[in-house]
């Protein structure tokens, strides 16, 4: 049977990184687990190449007015990724922000962390203080109160560590939690039961048990929420990502005693319109440039007061009505596989980035790592099966990323990335199949272990990088196509007669941006047609040059270009 850890062996054993160890603890099931059936599908360890299938929904939606720098931004820097929102769930728990810091005035320290990514902005989660009695590593599920951590300073040392932090040429982004509250928060014991969504059976247990669901129609929870973005914005953050936000819609509230049509799903809707217009407003007073960034894009109302949306993957964002209006918002997603980090920076969005994009692969080879897994009785609790996955399928994908980084071939596991589609609304999750149970899962390792020993076996002892220098290759060369793509450019898709290959053309009134993917073993070429001059990839330094107005770029295997025009 598994060994279950104390919370101080499992916070040393997740802060050591040691997903073997720390496995037993589990963490929380993902949003809506227990809607989901698992399902038995077709799956192929080679990568994907996702393209959309239709375009130009969001041409009447009205998109709120960014500042320059978000706009600008390729990325963000995501410390502690529990209870991060959307794709960052996916990461296992390896590092929370206590084990980086000690104090908000040592903020400027995960500048450097961020900026060896290519990324001066930083997304803190973990940032408010726990319920009494939690140990530190808990502090994320007191959602509610968001009163700075005074283990790490409190509201004085958060204000002066932003203020550091700025004048070093950093942002900071700060979670909130948009849908719900603890119900021993001290918010959720004062007003919870008075602001919750009633059901025809009273307040609504799930999602989230434990918590209250306030209704975004009653006046004591939108203010509640826009003095918490006021204070916010009294530290000087630069934005708040409201997490559900943009992901709940349509909820019934019943009760006659808040003062809206009882039953009416717009006054859900429209309430969070409500709550995201007025917090981005309060959050302005203390910082004219800060941002709101919701968990998903289901209400297109909500955009015209957001700056952005988080997104699963790239291929639930390729399914959006929003993916071709990347010149009008931003979007912010992540994966386990270097081949979706390409394909999300070449198709216009930015790359969210754990703390684990920083280290190098667990253990001495992807054959040992694996087999750590093998040493112990797997556990029948599927939340502890989960946490076991993501840990592992994590850990071979950095070993694949890192022989992809040395440009080798290695063989696919697009068959263990996660892939959750339409999250909560009834569409059979295909991950969840292989942690059904440990029989399951351990069949599913046991038939890694070929792709293991090939990826070793083509390292041949070369030492195995991190991630990092690769993306900030990526964010460094993306953010120069900013004032192409993200500052109103149309969007193209150039098709190949590759189904692993395409490219895109980015065209603004400050110039055009293009962009080439490749994601199969072998090189590839895009050509764009219409095009003339010449053309320099930021990821490679090459500089390429048209002939007969047509741009011919070869493409490596499982790479990106990031080309602008010129050669500078």
């Amino acid at each position: 049977m598994t060994k279950y850890l104390s919370r101080r062996q499992f916070l040393a054993a997740v802060l050591a990184g040691n997903a073997i160890a720390a496995y037993g603890q589990g963490r929380l099931p993902l949003r809506g687990a227990g809607k989901r059936q698992s399902a038995l599908v077709k799956v192929s360890p080679e990568p994907q190449l996702w393209l959309p299938t239709n375009r130009g929904q969001g041409a009447k939606v009205r998109f709120a007015n960014s500042p320059d720098w978000v706009r600008n931004t390729p990325g963000w820097y995501i410390p502690s990724t529990v209870s991060a929102g959307a794709c960052m769930l996916d990461f296992p728990l390896i590092t929370f922000l206590s084990s980086l810091i000690k104090n908000f005035r040592e903020l400027p320290s995960l500048l450097d962390q961020a900026r060896s990514l290519g990324t001066s902005t930083i997304y803190l989660v973990d940032w408010f203080e726990g319920k009494p009695g939690a140990r530190p590593f808990n502090y994320w599920t007191n959602k509610g109160d968001y009163i700075p951590r005074l283990d790490m300073g409190g509201a004085a040392a958060l204000k002066d560590g932003i203020s550091a932090l700025h004048a070093q040429g950093g942002r900071v982004i700060l979670y909130v939690e948009g849908f719900i509250i603890n119900k021993d928060s001290n918010v959720g014991t004062t007003h919870g039961a008075q602001w919750s969504i009633m059901g025809p059976n009273g307040p609504p247990e799930q999602p989230y048990l434990g918590t209250w669901k306030p209704c975004p129609g009653v006046e004591g929870w939108l203010a509640y929420v826009e003095g918490v973005a006021r204070r916010i914005g009294g530290y000087g953050a630069d934005g708040i990502f409201f997490d559900s936000q943009g992901f709940q819609k349509g909820w019934k509230c019943m009760s006659r005693k808040h003062g809206h049509p009882p039953g009416d799903p717009e006054v859900f809707n429209n309430g969070c319109a409500n709550l995201v217009r007025r917090a981005r407003a309060a959050l302005r007073e203390g910082n004219s440039e800060a941002i709101i960034f919701t968990e998903g894009p289901k209400m297109m109302r909500l955009f015209e007061y957001t700056d952005g949306s988080l997104e699963w993957g790239i291929d639930t964002f390729v399914r959006r009505w929003l993916w071709d209006d990347q010149g009008k918002t931003d979007t912010m997603t992540s994966s386990y596989s270097l081949d979706d980090w390409n394909q999300i920076l070449a198709i216009g969005a930015k790359l969210g980035c754990g703390s684990q994009f920083l280290q190098s692969p667990p253990s001495s080879s992807a054959q040992e790592f694996l087999g750590e897994f093998f040493k112990n009785d797997l556990p029948e609790k599927r939340v502890d099966l989960e946490h076991i996955a993501h840990h592992a399928f994590w850990g071979l994908h950095a070993w694949r990323n890192a022989g992809l980084i040395l440009g080798l071939t290695v063989p696919g596991l697009d068959d263990i990335l996660p892939r959750y589609w339409e999250q909560m609304e009834g569409v059979p999750d295909p991950f969840k199949h292989l942690y059904s149970n440990s029989e399951t899962l351990r069949g599913v390792l046991e038939g890694l272990r070929p792709r293991a020993t090939a990826i070793d076996n083509t390292l041949g002892g070369r030492k195995a990088p991190a991630a990092a220098e690769y993306v900030k290759a990526l964010l460094t060369a993306r953010q120069k196509l900013a004032p192409f793509v993200d500052h109103g450019s149309s969007v193209e898709l150039v098709r190949t007669p590759f189904p692993e290959a395409a490219g895109w053309r980015f065209t603004s009134n400050k110039g055009m941006a293009l962009t080439a993917i490749n994601v199969s073993d072998a090189a590839r070429v895009v050509n764009f047609p219409n095009t003339s001059g010449t053309w320099k990839d930021g990821v490679s330094g090459d500089v390429l040059a048209a002939k007969n107005n047509t741009l011919t770029v070869p493409v490596p295997a499982h790479r990106v270009r990031l080309l602008s025009a010129g050669t500078t």
